[in-house]
């Protein structure tokens, strides 16, 4: 899943974070330069190929 977000149709979704996890999350995007919505779709495509790979869906 490296298509652009601007090629496709994009929907949004809110998760819901503990504060312990949202400052984790905060710190990783600040470490890679992105923006926390940008770390958290990168984090949820590679554990979706991931789960693609190992047969799971």
């Amino acid at each position: 899943m490296t298509q652009n977000d601007s090629s496709q149709d994009v929907q949004r979704l809110s998760i819901p974070l503990t504060p312990e996890e949202r400052v984790l999350l905060r710190k990783l995007a600040k470490i890679e330069e992105r923006s926390e919505g940008k770390m958290a779709q990168r984090l949820i495509r590679e554990a979706l190929d991931r789960a693609k790979a190992e047969g799971k869906i």
